[in-house]
């Protein structure tokens, strides 16, 4: 469908050695030049092309926002974890101001002013942007993790939020070849709307006289092959080094065989996306990990009337780029979002979770606070740490969990918290809801 926008890197080459197939006499001194080249993997990104979004002074769509929007939603089928930056910048309407804080918009009833709380806020699991019982995104505050409050600076408003993605368990690459034509099926224009930040290459064809002839040109560079040259067709990628064939891929007259080139269609000043060519962009098999995010605000009531013309525009922009491994697992995510810095939270079990703890910024303490009453955590004989995951000198991520008296007290409250006293002096906190 044309309502997505695909984000996707074709596989470039693989590294090639060459040897020798059998020994020789050597002399005393030799040198053999090694060239690297890079290994890209292909990364894909599914988000909507646009989403809805409403100035709702009376809160008809979300108790507690008066701004509201349907979810931006963003979706992994990359051979790699991805990170993707998303920037929103809104366009606001004469003498409107922003504040940071939403209990400032609350009690904003100057009527000489007309202030806004806008933020955006992050799934925390499958359709929530929170967890507390009987709370919806209206309840959001600054305060709350994944939410990010829109400031201006340079007389720009925008509001900057960080996704960090798993790729699927078994994310292989394919390979898909696009025709683009004037007169039917999808045109060139079209395609540059819909794969908008994809990266697209120029096919050429290469006709081999036999397998001996494929199999030169793979030394050198890598070769797509498929069993059509249509529109929409499926190509196999032939990595540069290629010694042996699968039968599949033996060279038959049948088959079509292409290069690609090395420059983006889509961007590309000079070779263009255009009606007549040939095409390839790459994509993972499966899909991995998904999340999204929405729009919240509260207007103040100083403001006798406010509409579209008062928040008028937002536009979105995202630069996606994949991570290792190693550094997606040891980020601290919430649902897909990327918390910078320690982190703390007690699941729905009463297991306690301090994760991002570093050498400058380490654990100290911890208490818990039910009902007004503040309770240390450290020496508690009904909470069970596990620290081997810390050290005192590096930080790391620590465990607790919290026995069954705790639990139910906490079952049996209606306010509790969880506070982490960190080796700079500051604080991080996290709410407690156990049902």
């Amino acid at each position: 469908m044309r309502n997505k926008k695909l984000l996707s890197t074709v596989v470039a080459s693989t590294l090639v050695a060459t040897t020798m197939a059998m020994p020789v006499m050597a002399a005393d001194q030799g040198s053999v030049n090694v060239e690297f080249t890079t290994k890209t993997p292909v990364i894909r990104v599914v988000a909507p092309t646009s989403i809805l979004a409403a100035v709702d002074p009376l809160e008809m769509n979300t108790p507690g926002s008066q701004i509201h929007s349907t979810k931006f939603g963003l979706e992994n089928k990359s051979e790699v974890p991805v990170g993707i930056d998303v920037k929103s910048v809104v366009t606001l309407g004469s003498g409107v101001t922003l504040v940071d804080t939403k209990k400032k918009a609350v009690d904003s009833n100057d009527s000489t002013k007309a202030e806004a709380w806008l933020a955006v806020a992050a799934e925390t699991s499958e359709g929530k942007y929170i967890e507390t019982a009987n709370k919806t995104a209206g309840d959001l505050t600054e305060a709350d993790k994944n939410v990010a409050t829109f400031k201006t600076e340079a007389s720009e408003s925008s509001a900057s939020q960080t996704f960090y993605l798993d790729k699927a368990a078994s994310a292989t690459a394919g390979y898909t070849l696009i025709a683009p034509v004037a007169t039917s099926g999808t045109t060139a224009a079209e395609y540059k709307k819909d794969l908008t930040y994809a990266q697209v290459y120029e096919l050429t064809a290469e006709n081999f006289a036999d397998e001996n002839a494929l199999l030169t040109k793979l030394e050198t560079s890598d070769v797509y092959v498929g069993t059509a040259d249509t529109d929409k067709s499926t190509l196999k990628l032939l990595p540069a080094g290629t010694t042996t064939l699968d039968t599949a891929d033996k060279w038959a007259t049948s088959n079509k065989y292409f290069t690609a080139g090395t420059d983006n269609a889509l961007t590309s000043s000079t070779a263009p996306i255009t009606d007549g060519k040939k095409y390839v962009y790459g994509e993972a098999g499966a899909a991995g990990e998904k999340t999204s995010f929405r729009y919240i605000g509260k207007l103040g009531s100083g403001k006798t009337s406010w509409s579209d013309a008062d928040v008028d525009e937002m536009n979105i922009t995202y630069s996606i780029y994949g991570l290792t491994d190693e550094k997606f697992d040891a980020a601290n995510k919430q649902y897909g979002l990327y918390l910078a810095g320690p982190q703390v939270s007690v699941s729905a079990t009463g297991l306690l979770s301090i994760t991002g703890l570093t050498a400058e910024q380490n654990y100290v303490s911890s208490s818990a606070t039910i009902d007004g009453q503040t309770y240390g955590l450290d020496t508690d004989s009904a909470v069970t740490w596990t620290e081997n995951a810390w050290s005192a000198e590096n930080g790391g991520s620590l465990q607790a969990q919290f026995g069954d008296v705790w639990i139910s007290d906490f079952k049996a409250s209606t306010s509790s918290k969880v506070t982490v006293k960190l080796s700079d002096d500051s604080t991080i906190e996290a709410v407690v809801s156990i049902q």
